[in-house]
């Protein structure tokens, strides 16, 4: 979706194909690395981490999680783990996440980071739930 004025995409943005995550839509996923690409590509990655985020909409009760995958390029060297990462790049990406889904009228709240296994158990279900058809 279009992002508001002034907001852009930190790094690629994207999702995992093949998988359904608990909002019902495919588990949305950052590739954090420092290179330009272009929209459409298919980035070979790794899951490094997963930045634990609820929401729920205009006068629902019922928060929803919609963690985001941290994944880097496949053959990186430099990061295996997100909670690794700078304690300011964590606290913008978590912001960015913030900004951009209360722009859609939902509540939001982060709930911190982990690492990468958290987010290979986040694909795993994620990937299941694909199978399954979403139940």
């Amino acid at each position: 979706r279009p992002l508001v004025l002034g907001v852009a995409y930190p790094y690629d943005w994207g999702f995992v194909p093949a998988t359904r995550a608990e909002d019902g839509d495919p588990l949305d996923a950052m590739v954090y690395h420092d290179m330009a690409t272009y929209p459409g590509v298919v980035i070979p990655a790794k899951a490094i981490g997963v930045v634990r985020l609820v929401d729920k909409d205009p006068g629902s009760s019922k928060w929803v999680r919609n963690d985001r995958l941290i994944t880097v390029p496949a053959d990186e060297r430099r990061w295996d783990d997100a909670t690794d990462l700078e304690q300011r790049i964590q606290e913008e990406l978590s912001q960015f996440f913030v900004v951009v889904t209360m722009m859609t009228g939902k509540k939001v709240r982060t709930e911190g980071f982990e690492g990468p296994k958290a987010a290979n158990r986040l694909v795993e279900t994620a990937v299941r739930a694909y199978d399954r058809g979403g139940k």
